[in-house]
């Protein structure tokens, strides 16, 4: 079968390309998109887009479930934000809204049933009770808060968050109902071998020959299956009762994650409008998500790690703690899959990061920005990522860049 791919990166690690070929061997994969810097991800390259017919793939989407980039135009401008009211600013974002992988709040501050309207499963029910505490958090590694000002000097608040552990276990769950239902699901070859013509007669000759044959026949296809699909290349079939249970669930954790990113918007404005003595509107703020699977054209268009595009759509292509982010436009080229990148990626592990970066290199880099400059951030330093720059350059055929947002408060645990 002949298949779309359109790839906008060059160089890719022979490990990306792999992953590439056995999901594209896949039967119902039908298109492939790879944004610029696609590298190897889990099962799937991160920054890659694929479109298939008739199923969902958990895995495709992984656990980062619904991670989106918001951003919001304030009505205060770089001088508003002198060096003094920067540290105190900096400092009450982190106590309003906690950081890091274990931090919950000591109670919620939303009761379940306020988000439990949504329709969902006892998967989701379960997920929200244990979970409830983490809204309102921001998250670890490379999510973030940061206040920066764009080519006019307006100031912009931009939130980098995710729906945090409750999607680790929504997608935990489903990837393991679909690994069950293809490892004992042969239905589909059995229908196959009933169909070729030089055996329908044998089964009226001789059934213990014909089911000896047919049993052969589906143990070589599960082999070929087996063969280029790594441990979770799995799917739940379009309108089965798993995959309608997966699409309620994951539009439930859509609510959630906009409901977090949201109320984090607010409270970083409250400590904006205290210092600064103004009160922030909130309005026309940008929210796209690169995490997630859609319906298009009788398609599913998996995305993982690469962002929504349309040609009315406005995103935030997010820098590191040091360089800009980008306020983009997509142009109009469907052989992304309506897609763009969502970033660059790390140039380097975390560990070889706190082992090649030096403190004073990463404080030097950091001189204008008011951010946590530590030991413990070191890999997260902009040394220890890609150059947004090029990356952005590679994708000029995708987006136009209708601002830059340059740092002057960061948020990272």
């Amino acid at each position: 079968m002949e298949k779309e791919i359109h790839i906008f990166w060059t160089r890719i690690e022979q490990e990306a390309i792999d992953q590439f070929n056995n999901v594209m061997r896949l039967e119902n994969v039908v298109k492939w998109a790879l944004m610029p810097d696609a590298h190897t991800g889990y099962v799937l390259p991160i920054w890659g887009v694929v479109a298939v017919k008739g199923a969902i793939y958990p895995a495709f989407i992984w656990y980062d479930i619904w991670c989106w980039v918001l951003a919001m135009k304030t009505d205060y401008i770089l001088s508003d934000f002198k060096s003094d009211k920067r540290e105190k600013i900096f400092n009450s974002i982190y106590r309003s809204i906690p950081c890091w992988e274990g931090r919950f709040r000591d109670k919620p501050l939303i009761e379940p049933d306020q988000i439990m309207s949504f329709d969902h499963t006892w998967v989701a029910e379960e997920a929200m009770i244990k979970w409830i505490n983490q809204i309102w958090t921001l998250g670890w590694w490379n999510h973030f808060i940061e206040i920066a000002y764009d080519e006019d000097k307006a100031v912009w608040i931009v939130v980098h968050s995710w729906s945090r552990w409750v999607w680790h276990r929504i997608a935990s769950v489903y990837m393991k109902v679909a690994k069950e239902k293809q490892n004992i699901d042969t239905g589909k070859f059995e229908k196959e071998f009933e169909n070729i013509e030089e055996f329908k007669s044998l089964k009226k000759l001789d059934l213990e020959k014909y089911e000896e044959i047919k049993w052969n026949y589906i143990d070589k296809k599960l082999k070929e299956f087996t063969k280029w699909s790594n441990e979770w290349t799995y799917w739940l079939d379009a309108d089965s009762e798993d995959w309608k249970n997966y699409i309620l669930d994951m539009n439930f954790w859509l609510e959630f994650a906009l409901l977090n990113r949201f109320e984090m918007l607010k409270l970083v404005a409250r400590d904006l409008d205290y210092y600064l003595k103004w009160t922030t509107e909130i309005k026309d703020y940008i929210n796209r998500n690169h995490n997630h699977a859609e319906l298009r054209d009788w398609l599913w268009i998996h995305r993982k790690w690469a962002t929504h595009a349309e040609l009315w759509m406005l995103w935030v292509i997010p820098g590191n703690m040091r360089d800009w982010s980008f306020i983009v436009r997509w142009k109009w080229n469907p052989d992304s899959l309506f897609s763009s990148s969502h970033g660059g990626w790390r140039a380097m592990s975390r560990n070889k990061a706190k082992e090649t970066v030096s403190m004073d290199e990463f404080e030097k880099s950091m001189k204008w920005i008011t951010a946590k400059v530590t030991h413990q951030t070191l890999d997260e330093s902009p040394m220890a990522y890609k150059n947004i720059f090029k990356v952005m350059e590679l994708q000029s055929d995708l987006v136009d860049v209708i601002h830059h947002l340059k740092p002057i408060i960061n948020i990272k645990w």
